[in-house]
């Protein structure tokens, strides 16, 4: 049994660094070869989250989907189940299930000791609502505008913004407006910035 379980976990860490090297198919058959039996128990049932996101990287959503379900029901006790709650959410909430991908994602985004992910679990939220409920598109990123790294920060201040302008706030649009295009000047963005800022010019 120790044999086999040294031989699984060397499996998982071997198909975690094809992983990072983006082989995504030999990842998968290094995650393949773990036995069912260790796959479930804890700490080799983190291959259902890691197995999953290189099934999202080939763009097999399904698989990475079922996954994720037993990843949800079996890795509690895993340091990733946050961030495999993000990505079954993610996908829930662009299903017929958007329901349970909600209330998936509003866990992740009120776990204040992952603050990147919640910050991502509250743009997916924010990008949801938008069209639907844009006041909830506020309360989801609100609190969100200094956090974060500069990819996710610059995602906050345009969707945000955009929020802003549907509610009819065109003040606290525009402020955001501005302290992206102060921080980045030189951003590929600039042109949906510049055409917010006009629009916003034609509303007030």
């Amino acid at each position: 049994k120790i044999e086999s379980n040294e031989k699984a976990e060397t499996r998982l860490l071997v198909g975690r660094i094809y992983q990072i090297q983006n082989d995504h198919k030999k990842a998968i058959l290094m995650f393949n070869a773990i036995p069912r039996e260790l796959a479930g128990v804890y700490p080799f049932h983190d291959m259902y989250y890691f197995r999953a996101l290189s099934y999202i990287a080939q763009e097999k959503e399904a698989l990475a989907k079922s996954d994720l379900e037993i990843f949800y029901m079996i890795g509690k006790k895993s340091d990733y189940y946050p961030e495999g709650m993000y990505e079954f959410g993610r996908i829930l909430i662009n299903s017929s299930r958007p329901e349970s991908g909600i209330e998936m994602l509003i866990k992740v985004w009120e776990n204040l000791e992952k603050p990147d992910l919640a910050v991502k679990s509250g743009l997916v939220l924010a990008d949801y609502y938008l069209e639907k409920e844009p006041v909830q598109s506020v309360r989801f990123l609100e609190k969100f505008t200094d956090a974060g790294e500069d990819e996710l920060k610059k995602k906050v201040l345009i969707t945000l913004s955009k929020a802003y302008i549907k509610i009819g706030k065109y003040d606290k649009a525009e402020l955001l407006l501005s302290k992206f295009t102060e921080s980045y000047p030189f951003d590929e963005s600039m042109d949906e910035i510049l055409f917010l800022q006009a629009r916003i010019n034609l509303e007030m």
